[in-house]
């Protein structure tokens, strides 16, 4: 193990190190992964638990611990993909960072992932998270979809991962469960967010980084209720909703990303047939929302 400490000699978080087998490479080994060390008053959940990259109330953040790191590395002159190529040619915090978060694990990066992605990539049997290019090339059979969002004249790549090296996230589904649940009338929009019969908020609060992600709690209902939503006539309207407004060149980021939400949630509740047909009627009820800078079209159906 291999401790990080702050300025008043306190362990904050502590790495665990990967054990490769003895016939193994060892420059092509894992990097292992962080985990926040438990102390007297440290509240013990996922909030207080997950790794803190940014300082805040509690003390500072892995980026405040890091900087004499980073400055080294801002002097080295190499690319993100040569760490995650061969991590055991680099300091120990900062490729398994690097390896764990990609380049949301660099300072002032312009990337956002979700909490759950985040909760994920520091589980130690997971492979860490994406890097940009390999969403866009589909390596590793990476799956997910990348939201420019501009915020306060800053424009940010908003990350929905759904499966990573065969490990699933699940982003996408868990947003496209949201959209359903409002498209078969068990959820309304109310008091400007969409909530379910309980009046349960079903989106996470919205931050400047992340204006638009699935709750906690959706992650766990999804799949706790899968046979309860297949209906594949019903799906099929869902996908043929925000495929009209999803899918013309001339698409919004936003209307992509419902439309992709919407196609991975009918294909994961229904996976016998490799894509769901789009069929039926469209929609004759659309509710805008919006939230913060983005404006976002939910389809109700009407069968």
């Amino acid at each position: 193990h291999i401790g990080v400490y702050d300025d008043r000699d306190v362990k904050q978080y502590e790495i665990m190190m990967p054990s490769p087998p003895p016939d193994g490479d060892l420059i092509l080994a894992g990097a292992g992964t962080i985990r926040v060390v438990e102390m007297r008053g440290r509240v013990v959940s996922y909030n207080s638990q997950r790794i803190r990259l940014q300082d805040d109330e509690r003390g500072p953040g892995l980026f405040s611990l890091l900087q004499p790191l980073y400055a080294i590395y801002a002097t080295m002159g190499e690319d993100i993909r040569a760490i995650r190529e061969h991590p055991l040619f680099y300091p120990d915090i900062l490729r398994i960072l690097i390896t764990r978060l990609g380049e949301a694990g660099l300072p002032d990066t312009d990337v956002s992932f979700s909490d759950r992605a985040l909760e994920l990539a520091f589980d130690i049997n997971n492979p860490g998270l994406p890097l940009i290019s390999e969403l866009k090339d589909h390596a590793r059979g990476a799956r997910g979809f990348i939201l420019p969002h501009s915020h306060e004249g800053e424009t940010r790549r908003i990350v929905y991962i759904e499966e990573y090296a065969d490990y699933p996230v699940g982003d996408l589904k868990a947003l496209g469960w949201v959209l359903w649940l409002f498209f078969t009338g068990e959820a309304e929009f109310r008091d400007g967010k969409i909530r379910d019969k309980q009046l349960i908020p079903l989106l996470s609060e919205s931050t400047p980084t992340r204006p638009f992600d699935a709750s906690s709690d959706a992650y766990r209902k999804l799949n706790e209720e899968r046979d309860r939503h297949r209906r594949l006539a019903t799906l099929q309207r869902l996908v043929k909703a925000y495929a009209e407004r999803g899918r013309s060149e001339n698409a919004s980021p936003v209307n992509r990303l419902c439309y992709a939400a919407a196609r991975s949630f009918a294909k994961w509740v229904w996976p016998d047939q490799p894509e769901i047909l789009e069929n039926g009627h469209l929609p004759g009820i659309w509710q805008e929302m919006q939230i913060g800078d983005l404006v976002i079209q939910l389809a109700r159906d009407e069968g």
